[in-house]
């Protein structure tokens, strides 16, 4: 399923002139060709694809993921604070296959490989997480940085990251994961600037 496909189901735009095909007699006229099924499922000559510009800002074009990516021991110590806090509160992902994932991450940094656009989406939404439910002192003492600093680092990572995963035709789970803990991140970040 893709985040642009309705539930329960293909879209289908045409589906009145697909019926009226189907229900109305055919006309002897051999100068028209017959129009098959599938004709009905793509879209019209007008149709524009959405631009995750629009989802999700400005995205820096042909920056390189791997400088999204923190050293290992700030991850480390994000992912130790998500599992405790985030996770058990809104499980987005299954941990054992994340871990293995995360694996993967550093396999494909560790020798020099570009890391797949999903993969760099699902960890830096992750952490962008993490961050948003730590205080500032937390994330002073634990990565150096100032919190606001961090968020929006991780924020641009995750940005740029969905980008380039095609977020609006992906069917990648990872890809859908990373969105939802990237919305969710976004919507705790709301509601501590609200709650007094």
């Amino acid at each position: 399923m893709r985040l642009g496909e309705r539930t329960g189901g293909m879209y289908r735009p045409r589906i009145v002139d697909e019926h009226q095909t189907e229900t109305e007699p055919q006309l002897a006229t051999p100068s028209l060709p017959a129009s098959s099924p599938d004709m009905y499922l793509k879209p019209g000559p007008s149709f524009t694809a959405p631009s995750t510009g629009l989802l999700l800002g400005s995205v820096p074009p042909h920056e390189p993921l791997e400088r999204f990516i923190l050293p290992r021991r700030i991850i480390e110590t994000l992912l130790n604070w998500y599992w405790i806090a985030v996770h058990p509160v809104a499980r987005v992902l299954n941990r054992p296959e994340f871990e293995e994932r995360y694996k993967t991450l550093w396999n494909f940094i560790d020798h020099g490989h570009e890391v797949p656009p999903s993969l760099a989406a699902i960890v830096c939404a992750i952490l962008s997480s993490a961050v948003v439910s730590m205080s500032n002192t937390d994330v002073q003492d634990s990565c150096y940085t100032s919190r606001q600093e961090l968020k929006s680092h991780l924020q641009l990572g995750t940005n740029a990251a969905l980008s380039k995963a095609q977020l609006l035709k992906s069917s990648r789970v990872e890809t859908l994961q990373a969105f939802v803990a990237y919305s969710h991140s976004s919507i705790q970040a709301l509601e501590m600037l609200t709650v007094p």
